[in-house]
Formats: structure tokens, C-alpha cells, sequence
């Protein structure tokens, strides 16, 4: 049975915008918690134009002791809706979580936050978590993180994408608020962890404790890829200066990634041109901090070449 007080230890912030499907798997996922501690659900959801709101105030109506339902009659956008829950979040530690995951242990809440408690110079840990790809059966569920270690640096978290948000608690107060030019971007997660990576240690709890779900709704899948990379792009530019280029190389890197993933998009959308564009980018970016192309990627490049061949011919 949850707790209340007005000063509870843990807010669990809940972000939503259009999460019909499965906002309520999501929120009774956190009223299973057992915990010895008092708990507030601060849901923040974007003006979503589906069904949400009506199943978000329902949960309110029956829960009303421990959630907190922010709404608004205008969309904010990911990150300025973040933003406002973190303002509105009371406890000591905050849990993540977004409306379409969910978390799969009853005793993860009690896990992190006795970690937390026997580790003050910690700002955040997280747990690994399940991958699920909702629209695609034939492809295989996996682990989010492959690589486990007790403690990860501001050097992983650049490296990488092997945290899921849902797997997060971190030490309310030492970020109260997010830079400015997070709001450029499309994405807050990474920025986060690695602005709470500069100000403590980043633990890490083995256990497998929620599910990341991979669907064609989510920002990723909603048929705007190309945008989405190119302000992902943008936003690995904004940490590097945050960061003030300690990080360059990992950081350029991700944006090699990003445009040889784009290149793949337009390559398969047959749109040659841009695909090429996008590789010989994704190649610049590796030159510039040392890395050169390998076989596979100079046999890319000659193959994204060819249509161009047949119309010379």
C-alpha cells in the first residue's frame, strides 16, 4: 500500500502525451510499489488529443491521496512539459517514468531508493531494462544495457544510448532546472543524465525492473525520423559546448551515427542523393576526430554511388 504525506521522499514523474494505449499499465505499475515510504505521482501530460486525459483523471478520481495531474490547454513540447514536472515534484529522490513504458518489479522503488540513501555522493542510478518492439513481433526483445558495471562515467553516458528512462531515480535539487538550449532539441534523457553525471556519481543496479516499448507512436517511429536525427544532431552540438568539448570525440561520433542512419532511410526510400550526402557527412564527422571508414562503410559509399553511374551511362 502506497503512502502519502506532503513531503514524501519520492515523486514518480509520469510524462504522457497521446499514451491511450498504455498510460494505465504505466500508472498501475507504480501503484503496485511496495515501499516503506511515502510516494506522490506527478503526471504531466501535453495536451494529448487522444484518450488520455479522460484515463489520467479517472486514475485521479480513484487515487486522488498520492497523484498530482498537471494539464494544460496548449502543447508544450517533450521538454518544456519535463521541465514542469520536475518543477512540481516535491520528494527527496525523483523516478522517471513516460507514459507508454512501465516497470516490471513491485520492489524497484525500494531498491533505488535504498541505494540512494547509502550512497550520498550519488546524483542518479538506474537498473537495465527490457526492449520491446510492439509493432514488430519477429524481431527480438533485449536488454538495454549489454555492458554492465556497478558505476558508470560522464565518458559511458556520452558513448552511448543504453539507459532507459524509466529505469532512472535521481537526487532532486541538484539540477532544479534545464538549460536553454535543451528546448532546441527533441529529446531530454541524454541531456539529463549527463548534467547529472557532472554533478555526482551514476550507480547502477543489475536488476531487470521495467520495460522500454518501442512503438510506431513514439517520437522515433512517428514517420518524422529525419527531423528527429537532425535535431538529435543538433542537441549532441549543444552537451559538447555544455560539456565544453571534454566529450567532443564521443559526442561527434553519436552524430556520425545519426547521419548513417539517415543515409539507410534515404537509401530505402530511394532517394539517393540525400542518402549519399548523409554518409559522406557521417564519414566527415568520423575524419574529424581521428576514425576512418571500414570496408563495409566504403562499400556503402560505392554502392550509393551507382544509381548516379546508370544515369551518367
Amino acid at each position: 500500500m502506497l503512502k502519502y504525506s506532503s513531503t514524501p521522499l519520492v515523486s514518480v514523474m509520469v510524462v504522457t502525451y497521446n499514451h491511450e494505449k498504455y498510460v494505465a499499465q504505466a500508472l498501475d505499475s507504480i501503484l503496485a510499489q511496495n515501499v516503506n515510504f511515502s510516494i506522490e505521482i506527478v503526471i504531466a501530460d501535453d495536451c494529448s488529443i487522444d484518450q488520455t486525459p479522460t484515463i489520467l483523471t479517472d486514475y485521479l478520481q480513484k487515487h486522488p491521496e498520492v497523484i498530482r495531474l498537471l494539464s494544460n490547454d496548449t502543447n508544450l513540447g517533450v521538454s518544456r512539459n519535463f521541465e514542469r514536472a520536475m518543477k512540481a515534484s516535491h520528494g527527496k529522490y525523483v523516478a522517471i517514468i513516460e507514459g507508454d513504458d512501465y516497470w516490471t518489479s513491485m520492489h524497484k522503488l525500494q531498491k533505488q531508493v535504498d541505494f540512494m540513501e547509502a550512497n550520498p555522493e550519488f546524483t542518479m542510478c538506474f537498473h537495465n531494462a527490457e526492449v520491446v518492439y510492439e509493432n514488430d513481433p519477429a524481431r527480438q526483445a533485449h536488454l538495454m544495457n549489454q555492458n554492465e558495471k556497478p558505476e558508470y562515467s560522464l565518458n559511458d553516458i556520452t558513448s552511448g544510448w543504453f539507459i532507459a528512462t524509466a529505469s532512472v531515480m535521481y537526487r532532486n535539487g541538484v539540477l532544479p532546472t534545464l538549460p536553454s538550449w535543451v528546448h532546441k532539441s527533441v529529446v531530454v534523457d541524454l541531456p539529463l543524465f549527463a548534467l547529472l553525471a557532472t554533478k555526482g556519481r551514476i550507480g547502477y543496479l543489475s536488476d531487470l525492473m521495467s520495460v522500454y516499448r518501442v512503438h510506431s507512436n513514439g517520437v522515433t517511429r512517428s514517420g518524422k525520423q529525419e527531423q528527429f536525427l537532425l535535431r538529435l544532431g543538433k542537441m549532441c552540438q549543444y552537451l559538447d559546448e555544455e560539456l565544453q568539448q571534454k566529450y567532443h570525440r564521443n559526442l561527434t561520433l553519436k552524430q556520425s551515427d545519426n547521419y548513417n542512419i539517415l543515409a539507410g532511410i534515404m537509401a530505402g526510400n530511394k532517394q539517393y542523393k540525400k542518402a549519399r550526402n548523409y554518409f559522406v557527412k557521417s564519414l566527415y564527422c568520423k575524419f574529424s576526430v581521428g576514425e576512418f571508414p571500414n570496408m563495409s562503410e566504403i562499400k556503402n559509399l560505392i554502392l550509393l554511388s551507382l544509381p548516379v553511374l546508370r544515369r551518367v551511362k
